[in-house]
């Protein structure tokens, strides 16, 4: 008498195919908070770059309100139409952030150079530290360099 051991082809393709489903249902789960963040942190920067870049072609100063408790930031321009905020390429305005914001200045704009100033147009001296869950992001004093930590 002869016994069979081992599995089938057709056995084997139906536990890899259970796999494959249950797979797909976990492993976009696993660690989502941080590729959140950092999807933030990299939109921030962008339109940070964008207001600079706009401030410095239109010679208007543009802002860039945080407001931590709505887990929101605002970009606006010094034009006449103080009831809309301006469309910005690619999302909305104001632009919500999935984890949590915070600034060590909630309100700075950049000047027609692409410097930090403040609402007085004063040169800031010290560097903006802008903290989007766990990633930090820095606008140089002076120069008005924009980066992650």
């Amino acid at each position: 008498m002869r016994k069979e051991q081992g599995f089938t082809l057709v056995e084997i393709l139906i536990i890899l195919a259970l796999i494959a489903i249950v797979s797909m249902a976990i492993v976009p789960k696993i660690g989502m908070k941080g590729f959140k963040s950092i999807a933030d942190a990299d939109s921030f920067i962008s339109y940070a770059r964008y207001a600079q870049q706009e401030s410095m072609v239109t010679g208007n100063n543009w802002r860039i309100i945080i407001n931590s408790g709505a887990k929101q930031y605002i970009l606006d321009n010094d034009s006449d139409d103080k009831n809309s905020l301006p469309r910005i390429p690619g999302g909305d305005n104001p632009v919500s952030v999935n984890t949590s914001i915070s600034s060590t200045m909630n309100e700075f704009y950049f000047d027609y150079l692409g410097r930090p100033v403040t609402a007085s147009n004063s040169l800031i001296t010290t560097e903006i530290k802008i903290n989007i869950d766990s990633q930090i992001i820095i606008i140089e004093p002076y120069s008005g360099g924009i980066y992650e930590q």
